[in-house]
């Protein structure tokens, strides 16, 4: 039987976990290591949205180990409904990956983002790092990270 591969570009990344991310989850992935997704990677404040498009985008690799249960509790934590996609705030598909050379499920964002967040270097995780040390300098001490776990949150669940 092939493996079944997800492929992760945001708050699923390691070094990420926020408060909301579905504890669970961890045991049920087997780490493969970086890959690269195609695509335009947009910042929507406390995440990102994957979008199609003529970009590359840094993720990690994971081997599911029950898909099933990876993809019930990934669905909801996305916001991704099969039985309503056009509602889906995400949309799972499995796309080939640059990266190594082999597809992985991929969630998709669904919605039509500000052309202006567009983060040009492809990685939300190094954006954020930037983020943080440009707030950290600019003497507020501001951080998008958990303050916006909550928004995102009610964003999903209000849908």
């Amino acid at each position: 039987m092939d493996a079944t591969y997800l492929a992760v570009y945001g708050t699923l990344r390691s070094g990420l976990a926020l408060p909301e991310q579905p504890p669970e989850l961890a045991e049920l992935l087997s780490d493969r290591g970086p890959c690269v997704l195609a695509g335009v990677l947009h910042d929507l404040g406390a995440y990102p949205g994957l979008r199609t498009g003529a970009g590359r985008v840094a993720g990690e690799l994971y081997e599911l180990d029950d898909p099933a249960s990876v993809f019930d509790i990934l669905d909801v934590y996305e916001g991704f409904d099969s039985t309503d996609p056009e509602r889906s705030l995400y949309l799972r598909r499995r796309v080939p990956l640059l990266e190594p050379a082999l597809e992985a499920w991929v969630y998709f964002y669904n919605r039509e983002p500000d052309p202006m967040s567009v983060i040009s270097s492809g990685d939300w995780m190094r954006s954020q790092k930037d983020e943080r040390r440009c707030s950290a300098s600019d003497g507020t001490g501001a951080s998008a990270g958990l303050e916006g776990a909550a928004e995102r949150s009610d964003r999903r669940e209000h849908g």
